[in-house]
């Protein structure tokens, strides 16, 4: 996705933390950026399970903090995925 400023947007995401473990997510989000790309990021954050994880994308004023947090909303691509077994 792309972020006006992607030290706001990693300050933003960190600052939900609590939240999003309440909620159901495992640890700290993984938080990139492609340095060639300024305002190009991505998260990894873990989600207990998918019902959690889409509750969380779904959750009322989920959408009004992403856009304090400079995101463009068009830009953003959501996927669920899960690990791959041993």
């Amino acid at each position: 996705q792309r972020v006006k400023d992607p030290q706001v947007w990693a300050s933003t995401m960190r600052a939900a933390g609590e939240h999003r473990r309440a909620a159901g997510a495992v640890g700290d989000p993984l938080l990139l950026h492609d340095p060639d790309h300024p305002g190009h990021v991505l998260a990894v954050v873990a989600f207990t399970d998918e019902a959690a994880a889409q509750a969380w994308r779904s959750r009322p004023g989920g959408r009004d903090q992403m856009l304090a947090a400079g995101v463009d909303l068009e830009s953003v691509e959501v996927s669920v995925l899960q690990g791959i077994p041993k």
